[in-house]
């Protein structure tokens, strides 16, 4: 796939294809947290919600043990999978918390 604007004029205007955003230590800290779909310990694996082909960012990667990645496909909703992404980030970056809206 290229990527370009069409001008006002109707011209092509040819741009570099976006990069994606790598980030190691977060997959890091992602994989050190239970899986989020059963609650399996850690270690977990590192499920991009938005894929690496589509030049999904590391920071949009949820904890999932090797069966719930299996299952990643198709058996949780685009919309659990944001939400559990949100739930990352608040973890690593404000504080703990558990997984279902735990107290």
């Amino acid at each position: 796939m290229s990527w370009a604007l069409i001008d006002h004029e109707g011209g092509v205007v040819p741009l570099a294809k976006p990069s994606r955003e790598v980030a190691p230590d977060h997959l890091e800290f992602v994989r050190a947290l239970p899986c989020c779909m059963c609650g399996a310990p850690a270690p977990s694996e590192a499920h991009h919600v938005e894929s690496r082909g589509a030049r999904g960012s590391d920071f949009y990667a949820i904890p999932v043990c090797h069966d719930c990645h299996d299952k990643c496909d198709g058996s949780i909703s685009e919309g659990e999978q944001w939400k559990a992404t949100a739930h990352v980030l608040r973890r690593r970056f404000v504080g703990p918390l558990r997984w279902g809206g735990g107290k």
